[in-house]
């Protein structure tokens, strides 16, 4: 009975919590409303409210006695820890409601924050454009079914979000979605899993250039509803946006199978998503799941057909073209599709092919042309590498000047490299790596650094790699270094840099930091090539599940002859025997002639990329070894 009343007197000082917190946010935003430019616009907090991103005002009925705390189910009580984040939350509002359309200085590359900042914009019409489409495609999905909220349900909030996307030719595309507020959700109460699988970047890669190599079509396609082969379950009760319907009482209900983007556990149904392709006949890959092949004869024709999946989009090489189009038919059906085509554009990647002599170029100049304007460097004066080989992160006499929001505008760059490094720019992998170890606590020169490489992208935007013609018979290789010690005033432990090649360009490639204290230039050597040999297993095994050819043994270089020997038998013992065993599997993989360790010299080795900052001769030789080069 105590544990009971103890409980009971928690759910009442909740309820009591979350009613005065609502109060409190209502009145600091009338006083911003106040203070504001205008009154003659609808409250911003009222448009917030109507966006879902905050429960409409208290109203009196709300405080009737008649309300118990025995009313409140347990996911009300469970949801006290999230409410109690509006002290926070309303701090990021406060920007956003700053953002008045109607000012001068507001920034239209900008996309609006809100519902009501899009209507108040001139391009409102687009907006209003992009966001009647999703309604449409919501309504046609079933997903709007309005209802009252049954009684002790908690319905799931819901609010636009809109951005800005890259065409082909650099124009602007407005998207807007309506999401999920998938915080207001309860572990283990309203979802269980989180994980969803997508296609690898090097997946897409394989697909890509082994489509080029082989002279089969390419093409890609883009779903116009997300997520139709969904599990039975509860259905989803959301919240609708206010300006859809004024009573708050109301909610739409999801069917189970029809999740909003942003809701939890949403990648679940993603994965019952990628059982389509298996309906069709695909096999997937156990060594990326979102990674299909179909090898069969179909309408008497060998068909060997690739696909890889990225949530809503889809790149698909095939060597039967009316199977191709049977494929996308069959996949439309299911959950309807956009057909773009022979692929030009992929996940922000621009494909270019020449058919008559099965070369690729994967290029990314389009996205960064976006970062340039977006950090105000269309007009910088280019560098010739990435980072400066004397400073690598720059000194405080770069910077004259402070940069707000320090910590947020540094991750958003250093995030925006990574993707660019991740998918076509092997190159600045270092670079990214140095910059990523200060997101936590980054300083202005290391915000100034970032932008240098931004001004290396400048100069190279035209850059991109290339794989086939005269290197097109070039088997897949390896070649690994390590720079051993790293830099000084740092816990010293090496960099591991390594990179597979195909057909003249690169296929797979990583520079990162060593977890152990190597003792020798030996020691960090032979740690990367262990790392090398892992990555080579999983691109042996990969292409073998896709039915493609891979050597054997498949040869990876290495710059030191002591790594080499060890990686062959334990000549040296008394010098490594301290050497983890998790890094002597390599031997075995040597023994059976699965892998063979070769020499190259280190002035042409183009992993040294991926471990130090480098002159800039020495950087763009190694540059244009690795394939990357403006057509």
């Amino acid at each position: 009975m105590e544990a009971a009343r103890v409980h009971l007197l928690r759910v009442r000082e909740a309820a009591s919590a979350r009613k005065d917190e609502r109060i409190r946010v209502e009145k600091e935003a009338a006083s911003l409303r106040e203070a504001g430019p205008g009154n003659d616009v609808e409250s911003d907090f009222t448009c917030l409210c109507r966006d879902g991103l905050f429960d409409a005002p208290l109203l009196e009925s709300d405080t009737s006695p008649n309300v118990t705390a025995a009313s409140l189910d347990v996911e009300d009580y469970l949801q006290r820890d999230i409410d109690a984040r509006y002290e926070a939350t309303f701090l990021s509002i406060c920007s956003d409601v700053r953002r008045d359309p109607r000012s001068a200085s507001y920034d239209m590359s900008v996309p609006p924050a809100n519902h009501c900042e899009a209507m108040l914009r001139p391009d409102a019409d687009e907006w209003r454009r992009v966001e009647q489409k999703e309604l449409d495609m919501l309504k046609s999905m079933g997903v709007y079914m309005e209802e009252m909220l049954p009684e002790g349900r908690k319905a799931i909030g819901c609010r636009w979000v809109h951005e800005f996307k890259v065409g082909e030719g650099g124009d602007r595309i407005y998207k807007a979605r309506c999401v999920a507020q998938g915080f207001s959700q309860v572990p283990f109460v309203d979802y269980d899993s989180t994980f969803a699988p997508v296609a690898k970047a090097v997946s897409i890669r394989f697909v890509a250039v082994y489509s080029a190599l082989l002279g089969w079509d390419l093409e890609c396609f883009d779903a116009t509803r997300g997520f139709p082969l969904g599990r039975p379950g509860t259905p989803h009760l959301h919240a609708l946006p206010r300006w859809l319907h004024p009573l708050h009482c109301w909610c739409c209900v999801a069917p189970p199978q029809i999740p909003l983007w942003s809701q939890a556990g949403e990648p679940d149904l993603v994965q019952a998503t990628l059982e389509g392709p298996r309906a069709l006949g695909f096999v997937r890959s156990e060594f990326d799941h979102a990674l299909f092949v179909f090898k069969r004869v179909w309408s008497n024709t060998d068909v060997h057909c690739l696909l890889a999946m990225h949530v809503d989009d889809g790149l698909s090489g095939c060597n039967f073209t009316p199977f191709l189009t049977f494929i996308k038919g069959e996949i439309g059906k299911a959950f309807g599709i956009k057909d773009l085509g022979p692929v030009t554009m992929f996940l922000g990647v621009q494909f270019e092919r020449d058919l008559q002599t099965c070369e690729l170029w994967i290029r990314q100049e389009a996205y960064t042309d976006v970062l340039l304007t977006e950090y105000g460097l269309t007009d910088c004066n280019p560098v010739s590498t990435p980072l400066d080989p004397v400073h690598p992160l720059g000194c405080e006499s770069d910077v004259p000047f402070d940069v707000p929001d320090l910590v947020r505008s540094y991750q958003r760059l250093v995030g925006s490299l990574l993707f660019l490094q991740s998918c076509s720019w092997p190159n600045i992998s270092f670079a990214v790596l140095l910059l990523s170890q200060h997101c936590s606590s980054p300083l202005p020169r290391h915000f100034a650094a970032a932008k240098r490489v931004l001004r290396y992208l400048k100069g190279t935007r035209t850059h991109r790699l290339h794989y086939g013609g005269a290197q097109k018979d070039v088997p897949i290789s390896g070649l690994s270094d390590a720079d051993w010690a790293g830099e000084k005033g740092t816990n010293r432990a090496s960099t591991s840099g390594f990179v597979w090649s195909l057909a003249g360009g690169p296929i797979s490639w990583s520079a990162k930091k060593q977890t152990c204290i190597a003792l020798s230039t030996t020691e960090a050597e032979y740690i990367v090539l262990t790392r090398a040999v892992q990555e080579g297993i999983w691109i042996r095994q990969s292409l073998l599940a896709l039915h493609l050819h891979c050597p054997n043994p498949l040869i990876i270089a290495t710059n030191n002859h002591g790594a080499r020997s060890l990686s062959e038998n334990d000549s040296d013992h008394s010098r490594a025997k301290h050497i983890d065993i998790r890094y002597h599997f390599i031997r075995s993989h040597v023994d059976n002639q699965s892998f063979t360790i070769a020499f190259t010299p280190g002035v042409i080795n183009t992993a040294d990329i991926f471990t130090k900052p480098l002159s800039r001769v020495i950087f763009q030789s190694h540059v244009e070894r690795l394939g990357l080069a403006p057509r």
